[in-house]
């Protein structure tokens, strides 16, 4: 059911509600190749996501009006939207939050403030899960952090 992209270009939709943080990493994504989607809140998230089918979402945690993981609850239950990769970016680091994120279906969890570059590699890890390279990403996250 799953999309593959737009053409050569990855499409990532980037669901935070600060403004610079949509605007620093859209600029910062698009620079690299990708296709850029935001959503200020989970609902508009939610939205974006059943519209458009993105690669993969980035996903903020702590956000007014829908939790992060209310919307991965949502996308979850949701066939169109089921199968997209989700890496949650947020500033709490909790063990809860992790293993929370990873039970929802998360791919990857990334703590704020995070480098651009450890960013890229979450993205294209998890690109390459969706072209069937699952164990170097799974093998990655159960060995990163604790």
């Amino acid at each position: 059911m799953h999309r593959h992209g737009h053409g050569l270009m990855p499409t990532i939709l980037l669901i935070d509600d600060e403004p610079a943080t949509r605007q620093l990493v859209s600029l910062l994504l698009q620079h690299q190749g990708f296709r850029v989607l935001t959503a200020a809140d989970g609902q508009e998230g939610l939205q974006a996501a059943a519209l458009q089918i993105p690669d993969v979402i980035l996903l903020d945690l702590m956000m007014p009006k829908l939790h992060g993981h209310d919307v991965m609850r949502q996308l979850r239950r949701d066939p169109l939207t089921r199968d997209i990769l989700i890496i949650v970016l947020t500033a709490r680091g909790g063990d809860q939050d992790v293993a929370e994120s990873l039970r929802l279906g998360a791919v990857s969890h990334l703590e704020k403030p995070y480098e651009v570059e450890e960013l890229l590699r979450r993205i294209q890890a998890a690109l390459s899960l969706r072209h069937g390279d699952a164990l170097d990403l799974v093998s990655h996250a159960t060995s990163h952090g604790r």
